[in-house]
């Protein structure tokens, strides 16, 4: 009974691991051409870009400049992964600290309260494991779906055939990239002259094609070459693929690709703010708050830039109502012109 609960109390022994999968996977990928659409620039982009929005967001409440350098990094993994974990520590110095975990098993209820947690936090040589209740591991979630509410969804799980689709049209595309320039040499090059002619010049990147069945000494030769070529449909619908995995991730195409007027660009800034960012940020303060101490989020950082659009806007119309106030026009009248309320 005693060997039994020793068992239970002392850690597991670390889990020897390399580098060994991480090579034969890349070495697969390579091999047959396939990738994952988290490799495209336009999720990177997007990836990037909500990283960068919410690591803006101050932060006022416990423990806010433990959580504040944080706040990109669970952003980045919310997306990527639909969670972000972390075990919380009491450090040497008595401070409260935050390690970044991966959960591996879950255990309990239906009550959160009762879930028990199997988190492993990976070393260069080893990962170790421990088991921690659920008021030690802040685990931020991404749209939690009522089956498991103890994991997240990432954005790009609601897209999967369009991100599939995506990921196989940019291998097709680069392979076409990757096609081998090369001279085109038409001659009258018989049968048995052509096979020793074409092993002769292939490594220069030369192409033997026959002019006709028998050979001739006078008839000229013509020189050409060929290359990659991208089909206008695949290349369009690369970019409407594009597009739609930049409306599944919550992020507006146009704030990626640079396209639309800056009206256009401003609407979309906001809705990225209060749509995506904020959203995101509601779900990260909460589960410190419950779990650490009470926390709020500003984004006036952020906003600041709309902000100044929207003053030189309502300068430009405060302009205008005063060149047309000055022709003789009434004020009221004016404002409205201008579409002043």
């Amino acid at each position: 009974m005693i060997g039994r609960l020793r068992s239970w109390f002392t850690p597991p022994p670390p889990e020897p691991r390399g580098y060994v999968d991480q090579i034969l996977a890349a070495s697969w990928a390579a091999a047959t051409g396939t990738g994952s659409v988290r490799d495209s620039a336009v999720y990177e982009a997007c990836r990037h870009l909500i990283s960068d929005a919410v690591s803006t967001a101050e932060l006022e409440g416990d423990g806010a400049d433990l959580l504040q350098p944080r706040l990109g990094e669970i952003a980045s993994s919310m997306v990527d992964t639909g969670m972000a974990a972390f075990e919380l520590i009491v450090g040497r110095s008595g401070r409260l600290d935050m390690l970044p975990v991966e959960i591996t098993n879950v255990q309990g209820g239906a009550e959160e309260e009762s879930w028990i947690y199997t988190v492993a936090r990976a070393g260069p040589m080893a990962t170790m494991t421990a088991i921690r209740e659920q008021a030690g591991v802040l685990n931020f979630r991404l749209r939690p779906s009522q089956k498991t509410p103890w994991r997240g969804t990432p954005s790009l799980l609601a897209g999967n055939p369009t991100a599939a689709l995506l990921r196989k049209l940019e291998v097709q595309l680069t392979s076409e990239a990757s096609f081998k320039p090369a001279r085109v040499l038409g001659a009258g090059f018989s049968k048995e002259q052509r096979e020793q002619v074409t092993d002769g010049i292939e490594a220069a990147g030369i192409v033997v094609f026959p002019l006709g069945k028998v050979a001739s000494d006078t008839r000229p030769i013509h020189t050409g070459s060929v290359s990659g070529e991208f089909s206008t449909a695949g290349v369009e619908l690369h970019g409407k693929l594009g597009e739609l995995v930049c409306a599944v991730m919550g992020v507006p195409s146009d704030l990626i690709v640079g396209s639309g007027s800056s009206v256009s660009a401003r609407e979309s800034y906001r809705r990225l703010s209060s749509a995506t960012i904020s959203p995101m940020l509601q779900t990260i303060v909460s589960e410190w708050s419950r779990k650490v101490g009470p926390m709020e989020f500003n984004l006036d950082a952020l906003r600041a830039a709309d902000d100044v659009s929207k003053s030189r806007a309502l300068g430009s119309r405060a302009n205008a109502v005063s060149k047309l106030v000055s022709a003789g026009v009434d004020l009221s009248e004016a404002l409205s012109m201008v579409g002043i309320d």
